[in-house]
Order: structure tokens, then C-alpha cells, then sequence
């Protein structure tokens, strides 16, 4: 792939928040179906070796959840392939969470609200989390520097660790943080008020 098209593998992790729903899409190593040792699948690490699908999903999610609220579930994943960038994607596997839930407390607020992070990847290339309906507690002012402690952080080290699956559209993993913005959406503002 390009450093701008996903694949060849892509991760889609589907939840409802706010009554909601809101899909993520990200890049990931190789997947490969059950084979021995993994009755579920496994994906490659970006350290090298496999680790068993739903036990990156649980890391990953674990990474996750803390950005969202109680009201927030996690509700399904689905991997997909596409060979080049023109291909449509072909699901090749996917199944349900169970009890995957936020557990941010109290926001601020958490509707129509949306947070962009901003890395740089191994190859220097631009990788993003955005996050939609996420829960916010202190403010909207930019952020440049990681926390050294906290979701942001537990995030970040999570994506540039070598037990990471998840990479950028580039296939290179996270590797700097450049910035953190958080907005209300307008979009998603107008869409629930038709609603």
C-alpha cells in the first residue's frame, strides 16, 4: 500500500456511543485465520512474532476504552484484505465484544465531540486516531506533548510498543506524537439535531 491507502489488511472496530454508532478504521500487520496455537486467528506484532487475535483486540481496546464513557459499548470488529490500493476491501474475519465498555467518568461532554491524534510513523509518514463522541473532561486546548501518564499516554506507548499490531497506512508503526486537537463536531452536531 501507499502512505495513503489502507491495507493490504484493515482493522474496524465498530461501537455505539450515545445511542450512536461510529465505526474506526486502522491499518494492521499481517492476519493470518486459526492456524496452530491460535484458534482464533492471529495478527503480527510489530516486534515480530503473532499474537492471538482477540488478545491484540483486548490490548487494543484496553488502550481505548478509557477515552470513552460508561455509555459507550464496543460492539463488534471485523478485518478486512484488499491486494492494492484500487481493490475493494473483502472481509476475511470478525466477531462480537463482550462487556467492552468506557470508563472515562463524569464528562464534561461526550456528544458530537471529536478528538484527532496526530503521529509521525517510522517512515516518517502522517498516522491519525480520531475518535468520535469521545468523553471530555478538562478542556479543548491543544495538546503537543504527551502526558507522562494518563490515556493519551497509555494510548501512544501502546502504538509505537513492539507488542503493537496496528500500524500506519505506510505499514510502519507509530513512532513520534505531533499533536492532539479536540473539537465539537459540527457534522455530527447538525446530524443528531435531524435526528
Amino acid at each position: 500500500m501507499t502512505s495513503h491507502d489502507p491495507g493490504p489488511y484493515i482493522l474496524r472496530l465498530n461501537y455505539v456511543s450515545g445511542g450512536n454508532p461510529h465505526s474506526m478504521q486502522a491499518s494492521a500487520n499481517a492476519w493470518s485465520p486459526p492456524h496452530s496455537g491460535f484458534v482464533n486467528g492471529s495478527f503480527v506484532k510489530n516486534g515480530g512474532g503473532d499474537i492471538d487475535t482477540l488478545a491484540a483486540l483486548a490490548d487494543l481496546t484496553d488502550v481505548l476504552v478509557p477515552f470513552w464513557s460508561s455509555g459507550t459499548d464496543f460492539v463488534s470488529w471485523q478485518v478486512f484484505f484488499k491486494a492494492t490500493p484500487s481493490d475493494d476491501p473483502v472481509p476475511i474475519a470478525g466477531g462480537a465484544f463482550t462487556a467492552v465498555t468506557g470508563t472515562a467518568a463524569s464528562p464534561f461532554a461526550e456528544t458530537a465531540t471529536m478528538q484527532t491524534i496526530n503521529m509521525r510513523t517510522v517512515d516518517f509518514n502522517l498516522m491519525k486516531v480520531v475518535m468520535l463522541d469521545y468523553a471530555e473532561n478538562v478542556s479543548f486546548q491543544k495538546i503537543l506533548v504527551v502526558p507522562g501518564t494518563g490515556a493519551l499516554h497509555d494510548l501512544f506507548a501502546y502504538l509505537t510498543s513492539a507488542d503493537c499490531f496496528v500500524v500506519g497506512r505506510d505499514g510502519t508503526p507509530a513512532s513520534q506524537f505531533i499533536s492532539a486537537t479536540k473539537k465539537l463536531n459540527d457534522a455530527l452536531r447538525k446530524t443528531y439535531r435531524q435526528a
